[in-house]
């Protein structure tokens, strides 16, 4: 394979180095990404024959295919020539297929990239995307983000929406078009312009002001977070500890486990932003007594479920949700170093709903093999006799029964609760 150089060319003449002039005319073959750009015009002002990628867009049938037919078709000229591929941006995904294709024959000319006009209105943490990406993009106020190549206005639409989901609609954005001219323009009017050109580029500035956004992320919280408990934020917030809110976090989980049980997912959102509120609290406190921090929380979470995956992260093999929960237990008790059945039962937490705790135990139990205690001689013991241990032995048995039963003891009950409350209410409603 002879050398290919990748030359950034820009869309306009004068975006033309005095590199990318003298490589053009050194005789090698050329050949263009889209002759949609004016280098097209000046290469056929000099006389210097070129050829372009610009069927492959008719002929392939998504983006992906597009890429790599480019790069097959570069590396194939490249068989018998040595080649400089131009195109519009050293960023073009076309460039970074043939560099993994091809690495040891590619020499990189980067030039004047597009968008750099807007370049001193952005933040230092710049994210650079084609508008053709939207479905792929992922949003972050935290960043700034030039957009290139909004060809038409359904792009920019599309855009717009993947934008709106982070950044706020009436936010002030910058717009260049085709003849760089750069003005304001608020985001929600991006789809509304007059004009669409290829060469259309906007800038949108990261946000530092939380109140003035309409959507928020983890990151969000944690900033929220962080300002609550610093030296001028909230004084309640600052004395908390760990122990002083554990309560929380069980009203908070309990709260969500009760908009489930209603059905109620409008309520459920909200519910289980309590219970992040709790991560991201326990966190700062951690972080700020030099424990932890929440990457480490994430970290950990994320390295646990790759572990308990290996059916699908690494090569074993679980066929039903059976052999699925059998390989999950199996690598915890590995991790927690389990061994005896009496370190099994200890494992289950002894801050558990005594039901819920009694259920986990005897599933337990009958997974060893042993037996549990039996209801009927429970409940005669408890008859004769009804003190606080025959009480415990009986409802152990009766959790016992419902566990072999696949009854949930703890839903159970509420549900008794519940029908009960409904039966007073109806017959006060009588009165």
């Amino acid at each position: 394979m002879e050398q290919i150089w990748i030359l950034g060319v820009g869309w306009r003449e004068d975006e033309l180095t005095l590199g990318a002039v003298k490589l053009l005319g050194a005789g090698h073959k050329v050949i263009l990404r889209t002759d949609r750009c004016e280098c097209a015009e000046w290469l056929k002002r000099e006389g210097i024959p070129y050829e372009s990628l610009d069927s492959l867009y008719e002929e392939c049938y998504d983006f992906d295919e597009l890429i790599e037919q480019s790069a097959e078709a570069v590396l194939a000229a490249a068989e018998t020539s040595s080649v400089v591929y131009c195109v519009n941006d050293l960023s073009d995904k076309t460039c970074s297929c043939i560099c993994e294709k091809a690495a040891g024959q590619i020499q990189l000319i980067p030039g004047v990239s597009e968008g750099s006009s807007l370049l001193p209105y952005a933040s230092e943490d710049l994210r650079i995307i084609s508008a053709i990406d939207s479905d792929r993009f992922v949003p972050d106020a935290h960043t700034t983000t030039l957009v290139r190549e909004l060809d038409n206005q359904m792009l920019a639409s599309d855009m717009k929406l993947k934008l709106a989901e982070a950044y706020p609609d009436e936010m002030e954005i910058y717009l260049c078009d085709a003849d760089r001219r750069i003005r304001k323009i608020p985001l929600c009017d991006l789809d509304r312009q007059e004009h669409y050109d290829h060469r259309m580029c906007a800038l949108i500035p990261a946000v530092s002001d939380l109140a003035s956004l309409e959507r928020y992320n983890v990151r969000h919280l944690e900033e929220i977070m962080s300002r609550l408990r610093d030296f001028d934020g909230c004084p309640w917030d600052r004395e908390q500890t760990h122990e002083s809110l554990r309560q929380y976090l069980v009203e908070e989980a309990y709260e969500a486990v009760d908009a489930i049980n209603r059905d109620d997912t409008d309520d459920l959102f909200d519910e289980l932003g309590d219970v992040l509120l709790q991560i991201i609290f326990h966190s700062d406190i951690a972080r700020q007594y030099g424990e932890f921090e929440f990457t480490d929380v994430t970290t950990a979470i994320c390295q646990k479920m790759i572990r308990r995956h290996p059916h699908v992260f690494a090569n074993n093999t679980a066929g039903n949700t059976d052999e699925i929960n059998a390989l999950w237990d199996h690598i915890k008790k590995q991790e927690k170093g389990i061994k005896t059945l009496s370190e099994t039962l200890h494992a289950v937490a002894g801050s558990l709903p005594a039901l819920m705790r009694a259920e986990k135990i005897v599933k337990r139990l009958i997974a060893h093999g042993q037996s549990v205690p039996e209801v009927r001689e429970s409940w005669t013991a408890w008859v004769n006799e009804p003190t606080e241990e025959t009480t415990g032995q009986l409802l152990l048995a009766l959790a016992g029964y419902a566990q072999q039963a696949g009854i949930e003891t703890e839903l159970c009950l509420n549900a008794a609760l519940d029908k009960m409350i409904r039966r007073i209410e109806a017959d006060e409603a009588k009165e």
